[in-house]
């Protein structure tokens, strides 16, 4: 009788939270020759044919009336036009608010290109293709469309596990690292793994200008694996961090394609040991900004946009930075200490998100030279300016 009681209590406890969260998955491989994005070695040249494909996940998370979206992606990067472009299509239908849709990207260097009429952009990721960019735009849009569909009760939480041997700093030997992969985990009421989301730390580029192959890299392999291991409908997604001068430390392989499996399976394994120690709640605060800001001049600013987006959001205590280009290591770390200190539980750095200006570099970064030097637009000053925005617009998220 007693533990009947229980049982009886512990499911209306499972009920009285009102969190909902939609997740699903679509394949973005193209099924034609479009240009590889990420090397400018390739010179545009098109893809021979597809090793792997490249998905794009959705998590839609409702609590206390308010939808927050977040979609991954395996590209190199989401410039500011896909995003206003996808969330010009779903928002009225879905009821999500601009200050509440978050897109990202794995920031794979074998994925297609071709996405962007911006001569600078085309560089690195390949001559404008309208058909692909037609497709991209239809299958997020669908993609958001489906995870708001499928809006169900859940359980969420995060937790975070330290993977100090799987990245390195590819400018300074021995360099800064972040190390941390932090993790979100969405249950159903009874417990069963929804979906999986990683924020990990690291350049995908296993794969060098040589492949013309399309492909995933290791965060492809990563969710692919984990996917398998948890099996039931689980989808897993990838996002990366403050990866400008980081880069994944493969394990030895044959091959590149054996580094990117063992790679995938090294981040798998930490994920699904933190997995069991991770708390759920049936209901979060949402709180979220994305706020439009100038950016300092510099004379290789003239080619680069004058303004970008900094989002915000606070996911019960989840504090995420979302920023709209590669910052190097010590960007994010300073901004995950300030955000810590500002009373979040857990903070993530998401690169590469809802658009991107290249690198963004440290004052003694910008001394040191180097390509990530080159590839900042805006001076040495870049980093400190956009952190003092973040924690501006946290700060005002939590004034009332």
């Amino acid at each position: 009788m007693t533990r009947l009681i229980l049982l009886l209590v512990a499911s209306m406890a499972l009920a009285e939270g009102d969190l909902r969260v939609g997740v699903a998955s679509a394949d973005m491989t193209p099924d034609w020759p479009v240009p590889l994005a990420g090397y400018s070695a390739r010179q545009g040249r098109k893809s021979t044919g597809v090793h792997d494909a490249v998905k794009a996940k959705c998590l839609v998370i409702e609590s206390g009336g308010v939808k927050f979206a977040w979609v991954t992606a395996d590209f190199i990067g989401i410039n500011r036009d896909i995003r206003e472009k996808v969330f010009a299509r779903v928002s009225e239908e879905t009821g999500i608010e601009d200050d509440a849709f978050l897109m990202c990207a794995s920031h794979t260097h074998s994925g297609p290109g071709g996405v962007s009429r911006n001569l600078l952009w085309q560089i690195a990721v390949g001559p404008y293709d309208r058909k692909l960019y037609k497709q991209m735009i239809d299958r997020l849009s669908k993609l958001v469309l489906d995870a708001d569909a499928a809006l169900a009760p859940a359980r969420i939480g995060w937790g975070r596990v330290e993977a100090p041997t799987l990245s390195h700093n590819r400018r300074t030997d021995g360099g800064p690292t972040d190390p941390a992969l932090s993790v979100v985990q969405v249950t159903d009421p009874e417990g069963k793994v929804r979906a999986v989301l990683a924020n990990f730390t690291a350049h995908p580029t296993i794969l060098g200008a040589d492949c013309m192959e399309i492909s995933a890299d290791y965060p492809g392999a990563f969710q692919r694996i984990l996917e398998e291991r948890l099996g039931g409908g689980a989808v897993v997604l990838f996002t990366n961090g403050a990866e400008g001068d980081q880069t994944i430390s493969a394990p030895g392989g044959k091959d590149d394609w054996e580094r990117i499996e063992q790679s995938g399976a090294a981040l798998a394994d930490a994920v699904q040991g933190l997995l069991p120690s991770i708390e759920t709640r049936d209901e979060i605060e949402i709180r979220s900004e994305i706020r439009t800001v100038e950016l300092p001049f510099h004379l290789k600013s003239i080619v680069a946009p004058r303004d970008t987006t900094l989002m915000v959001a606070d996911l019960g205590g989840l504090a995420l930075a979302c920023m709209p280009g590669e910052a190097c290591v010590e960007i994010g770390l300073d901004l995950k200490r300030d955000l810590l200190a500002a009373g979040a539980s857990q903070a993530m750095i998401v690169g590469l998100a809802n658009d991107h200006l290249g690198y963004f570099v440290t004052p003694e970064g910008w001394k040191g030279g180097g390509y990530e030097k080159d590839m900042c637009f805006y001076g040495p000053s870049i980093g400190e300016h956009l952190n003092q925005r973040f924690r501006r617009i946290w700060r005002d998220l939590h004034t009332e």
